[in-house]
């Protein structure tokens, strides 16, 4: 099963890693995590997966397809 971030549509990718670490109780460190990974030069939504991630913080993601998208036969 594939493993994934999620956000709000209203919601900056920081809050998004900020709430997500809330959760686990590793708001600090995973939101220094987040930073450290942006100053590294990587894109937002890849610095947010990497450092929940790095936490156990990510979700799981159900197997089949996925909605919207068209699979070929």
């Amino acid at each position: 099963m594939p493993l994934i971030v999620k956000r709000k549509l209203t919601e900056t990718w920081r809050d998004a890693v900020a709430r997500r670490a809330r959760e686990l109780g590793v708001e600090q460190e995973c939101l220094q995590a987040y930073e450290e990974r942006l100053e590294e030069g990587m894109h937002e939504a890849e610095a947010a997966f990497r450092a929940l991630e790095s936490f156990n913080g990510l979700f799981v993601a159900p197997d089949g397809p996925v909605p919207g998208r068209r699979e070929e036969l």
